[in-house]
């Protein structure tokens, strides 16, 4: 099973007292870790020898990281060497990515195990207090993670930067049956952060203030009305980078740039969020999508066309999304003059799916003038007619477009 769990970027301190060697290994490491060449990356830490222990922790992260994006059971023998052998502030996360790794694998007794053992490196980390109930529950010890839960609902459900309550309130809003055991009425809610996450967790629009409110709240209020303080998001996006929402933030900035015509701005948003998301198409296609649009309006075709392919040839995004996305490649072949290659695109939406016909009737109209640009002018006639016979919504700016190009050939 291959899992990427978010993985916190962590810079390596200069400062490690170890041998010249070891520590240009860690810096080439680094280099190729962070531009995403795992396999020149895993060379570098391997080499990291006859250091210090610390150094030896911190490589060991990086090779727990590494083999966790493949899916790795190795993931838990290097993330056990930085738990216990890392900088401090290493530590923590390596004891964050082993847990959610276990989780991943369902190995729940593993997660568990692995939060018990290190109580000091866990104490006060809601994202891990809310990961050890989970595991509970799965495991079978409901009463035993509600009481894990309620603990960590009593100790962060107002503090607006907990990672745990703002995943408590989304499993709530998604009926999950652990969150659901916790009575909303109990908890503590006299400020804004918690108010928010009632509203999360009820189902409700976000309605309070966005300074006062965490990340997963502004994450939302800027989906609901994309009214919001980019600057404020941006900061809180950045500091809570190990949030499991902080993929959502990055997608809204993204948004909030594409409305703005900033289509460097928007990509470079969406290629992040799709780095911390979720390895789940199904789940973040509408972030691919948005990030293959801005790199299609940059005229960046083939990177664009390797995306929406991506989303078209995938399972889980049957249907619309695959409409879309086998238009928008049709569209890219269709603005580089390629009119053959976006007639086969066009072609394939309004054969099989046009009952989306908002994307259907879009590859008539743009099929019927690749036609004529090839000089197939009765193709692209009989295209029209047969678009105007399927045709349900006869108001639509597509179909008034559509039949002034049919009187025009």
């Amino acid at each position: 099973m291959r899992i990427r769990p978010t993985v916190i970027l962590l810079l390596i301190s200069a400062a490690f007292a170890c041998a010249e060697s070891a520590s240009e290994f860690m810096r080439k490491g680094m280099e190729f870790f962070l531009r995403g060449d795992y396999d020149s990356a895993k060379q570098m830490f391997i080499n990291v020898k006859d250091a210090d222990s610390q150094t030896l922790g911190a490589s060991a992260y990086y090779l727990g990281a590494i083999a966790a994006n493949a899916g790795d059971d190795a993931a838990y023998k290097y993330f056990g060497e930085a738990i216990n052998s890392a900088p401090e502030e290493i530590k923590k996360s390596a004891l964050l990515q082993y847990v959610k790794f276990a989780i991943a694998n369902a190995n729940w007794k593993g997660a568990i195990s692995a939060v018990e053992a290190h109580p000091k490196i866990a104490e006060g980390d809601s994202q891990l207090a809310y990961l050890y109930a989970d595991a509970l529950y799965e495991s079978g010890n409901k009463g035993g993670a509600k009481a894990a839960l309620e603990k960590m609902l009593s100790d962060n459900f107002e503090k607006k930067g907990s990672i745990g309550a703002d995943m408590f309130a989304d499993s709530f809003a998604k009926g999950l049956p652990l969150a659901k055991s916790v009575d909303l009425s109990k908890l503590p809610a006299s400020d804004p952060a918690a108010k928010a996450r009632l509203e999360i967790a009820s189902g409700k629009p976000v309605s309070q203030p966005q300074a006062e409110i965490s990340l997963l709240a502004q994450a939302l209020l800027a989906a609901q009305s994309g009214k919001v303080d980019a600057e404020l998001l941006k900061s809180e996006a950045k500091e809570l980078r190990a949030s499991p929402f902080a993929w959502r933030a990055a997608f809204e900035l993204a948004n909030m740039e594409f409305k703005n015509k900033d289509y460097t701005a928007a990509e470079t948003y969406a290629k992040d969020a799709q780095l911390l998301a979720p390895p789940d198409i199904g789940l973040v296609y509408p972030v691919i999508m948005l990030r293959a649009d801005a790199l299609r309006l940059q005229k960046k075709y083939d990177d664009a066309c390797h995306l929406y392919l991506k989303i078209a040839m995938s399972k889980e995004c049957r249907g619309e999304p695959q409409a879309e996305s086998l238009y928008k490649t049709g569209l890219c072949w269709y603005e580089q003059g390629e009119w053959g290659k976006a007639h086969a695109y066009f072609q394939r939406v309004f054969v099989g799916y046009f009952k989306f016909e908002y994307w259907g009737a879009r590859a008539y109209y743009y099929d019927a003038r690749a036609l004529y640009s090839l000089k197939l002018r009765r193709d692209a006639n009989a295209t029209l007619v047969e678009y105007f016979r399927r045709a349900k919504d006869k108001n639509s700016q597509i179909y008034q477009e559509a039949k002034k190009f049919y009187d025009q050939i």
